[in-house]
Parts: C-alpha cells; structure tokens; sequence
C-alpha cells in the first residue's frame, strides 16, 4: 500500500475530516481518477465500513464540488452538498434545511475545494435561508448574497466586513443596534467556520 493510500485511509477514520483535506488525499492517492468513481467504488478503495454513510455522503459531495459546476447554480444539488459537507447525511429526497452558520461552512469548504461563481439559481436559496434567518449580508459567496431589506444597514455591513469584521469578537458588538445586529451574525458564522477548521484537525 502506498503512503498516499494509508494517509488516505487514516484520516478518513476522522468523521469529522475536513471536506478539502479528503479532496486533497483522494486526488494524491488516485491521481484525480476518483472524480469519475460510483460510490460504491470510493467505498471499497479507502475500506469504509458499509454503515460509514456520513463519510462517503461527504467525499461524494467533494466529488461533485470537483467536477459538478452546476453546484453552483441548482440549488437542490447545492442543498444536497451542504449537510454532506457539515458531517451530515445527504439526501435528494426531503430538504434538510441547513442553518445560515453551516451554509457558511460549507460555502467556505467549497471556496477551498474548487471556487466558482454563484449562479442565480444557489444564490436565490441562500437568499432565501438569509430571509428566513433575518440576515442582511452573505459574504462568504462569489458574488456576495445581499437582501433588498435595509440597504444603508446592508452597505454599513459590506463596509465593516471589507475592514476586518471577521476578526471582531462578539464582545466587542452591542446588538441592540440593527448593523450591531447584523455583524453579530456575521462573527458568529465566522466563528463556526474557525471552530470547525479546529475541529478537523484534531
């Protein structure tokens, strides 16, 4: 067995491996032949057990980040992506509809793996969550994700994360003002997305 292969395999015992770490080892260990692989194929290469499907629902979803561009754009096979990417089971049949702090995480994983522009179809859905959330400001997208609710709170924000909103901590936010608000929100997904690079490391 090649030392690719073992690295491979070893960090694929970690539940919690981080999406771009699994794209990396896989390309190494296979030379990108993997991209064109069924599941099942994955499966039997890096020795998952069967009841593994977390793991394998996850390099399928690095896969598609990899070779799929309509990611990008169908929001169905995005919000398939996303809990993949958060350690969860994917699924086409029912929407598990993620919270605004793992759609952060997993559009940062995606940046990592293969970055693309967002299409109109996958910017409507985050849209969409941001509504439902009461966000005004997306920044991790390409482009930016933006709601036509309070546009002057809106630039403040786009302002304040170009000056370095994402190395605030919360204490130093008074949320009792909307913008406050607002890039509470912001350093909060940022501080997911910081705790999850962590937790992949262990």
């Amino acid at each position: 067995m090649s030392s690719a292969i073992a690295a491979l395999r070893a960090l694929c015992k970690n539940q919690y491996a981080h999406p771009g770490a699994l794209a990396t080892q896989m390309d190494q260990a296979t030379g990108h032949e993997w991209r064109d692989w069924l599941p099942e194929t994955v499966r039997e290469f890096i020795g998952l057990a069967v009841g593994d499907v977390q793991q394998l629902d996850k390099l399928m979803a690095v896969q598609v980040i990899l070779t799929n561009p309509d990611v990008a754009d169908n929001w169905a096979l995005f919000s398939a992506v996303v809990p993949a990417l958060n350690h969860r089971r994917a699924s086409f049949e029912w929407l598990d509809k993620p919270s605004m702090l793992e759609t952060a995480w997993a559009v940062a994983c995606m940046n990592q793996i293969q970055r693309r522009e967002f299409q109109p179809g996958v910017l409507g859905y985050i849209r969409s969550l941001m509504l439902e959330d009461g966000w005004l400001l997306f920044p991790w997208s390409e482009p930016a994700v933006e709601t036509e609710h309070e546009p002057e709170a809106t630039k403040q924000l786009v302002a304040m994360w170009a000056e370095g909103l994402a190395d605030v901590t919360s204490s130093a936010i008074d949320e009792t003002v909307l913008v406050q608000a607002q890039a509470a929100k912001l350093v909060a997904a940022q501080d997911f997305i910081r705790a999850n690079e962590k937790q992949c490391m262990r």
